[in-house]
């Protein structure tokens, strides 16, 4: 029996679980598609024509810095998603904007920093990872590249964080899976012509 015979009913499981599913598929399906486009670069690299083993390598060992990337990535939008969607849940929109502006701030802030380290400190990095000849050479790139990349790559992650707190996680999926898209898209292009 319901104290407030005027508050609404709570949810059904069902309605819960169809509210669950339609915020959860869009973000399983954008990181579905990170796996693929994973799973794409490291099929491409040892399916080249010439030196498939040295790219693959590379690719392969390059993964590791990736990771670290989505750990940062995590390490800012975990907490951005958290402090949104309460502010948003308590009505609080002043807090929820402050947040995501100092999120964004901040992995914009720290994608220049490790981009800056990574880039200037690529030989050493990919030395220790005892790389030899082309597969050297090939990781040695791949790291300056993705280190240039960084603070757009980290705005373009936690913007997307910020707008799941928000209670939007349809528009960072369609981006996301766009970028992926077209990520494999010109990968194969750029490899096949």
């Amino acid at each position: 029996m319901r104290l407030n015979p005027l508050a609404p009913a709570p949810p059904t499981n069902r309605q819960l679980l169809r509210e669950l599913l339609s915020l959860a598929v869009p973000v399983w399906t954008e990181q579905i598609l990170h796996m693929l486009v994973g799973l794409n670069d490291t099929y491409l690299a040892n399916h080249l024509p010439h030196d498939a083993a040295s790219a693959g390598a590379a690719v392969g060992t390059i993964t590791y810095f990736i990771w670290f990337i989505g750990l940062l990535v995590a390490f800012i939008g975990a907490g951005s998603t958290a402090i949104i969607a309460r502010a948003k849940g308590s009505r609080h929109r002043r807090l929820a904007n402050s947040v995501t502006g100092q999120s964004v701030a901040s992995a914009v802030l720290i994608g220049i920093s490790v981009g800056a380290v990574l880039f200037l400190a690529a030989t050493p990095i990919i030395r220790l990872t005892q790389l030899q000849g082309d597969a050297y050479g090939y990781a040695w790139s791949y790291l300056r590249m993705l280190s240039v990349s960084l603070p757009f790559t980290m705005a373009l992650l936690i913007v997307s964080a910020c707008l799941r707190g928000g209670g939007d996680t349809i528009t960072p999926a369609l981006v996301l899976v766009a970028v992926d898209l077209i990520n494999m898209f010109c990968s194969f292009a750029l490899c096949r012509g």
